[in-house]
């Protein structure tokens, strides 16, 4: 495994964190991710952890928790998992992932899921090594501020 420092994101880490995002296909400028780090970093319920090595960052995990109606305690759920593709399979990904499943036993969480697009076989064969099972299927209508009910 490579040499990485896990720790929490900072709004300075905007502009290394954008391009590992766009490795996701998540176009989003500098701006955007300061303002979200800085808004994730006053969420109780969200945590976002970066993967430093040798001063640069080469990995970044989101998670959030949520009290859902037919639990008696709190669900994590990965919002975002990326490794840079120059860092891969170095473990990094674990590393991220074993700092998540920590965070969320702390927080009191029963389990810990993810979504991942149907085209990522390599990150579902990553995922189910780490014990991950598939089990449902995830529906999602983009809203926009005309559409209604």
């Amino acid at each position: 495994m490579a040499k990485v420092r896990i720790r929490r994101a900072l709004p300075k880490d905007a502009g290394e964190i954008a391009p590992l995002l766009a490795q996701l296909g998540y176009s989003c400028t500098e701006e955007t991710v300061r303002s979200n780090v800085e808004a994730i970093s006053r969420s109780e319920a969200d945590a976002l952890i970066v993967a430093e090595s040798d001063r640069t960052l080469v990995g970044l995990a989101h998670m959030h928790t949520a009290l859902m109606i037919h639990e008696p305690v709190r669900v994590a759920r990965v919002v975002a998992l990326v490794v840079g593709s120059d860092s891969r399979r170095q473990g990094i990904g674990r590393a991220l992932m074993a700092s998540l499943e920590e965070l969320a036993v702390g927080a009191g969480c029963s389990a810990v899921e993810m979504t991942s697009s149907t085209h990522r076989d390599a990150a579902h064969a990553f995922y189910e090594s780490l014990g991950y099972k598939e089990k449902s299927k995830r529906f999602v209508k983009e809203l926009t501020q005309e559409t209604s009910a």
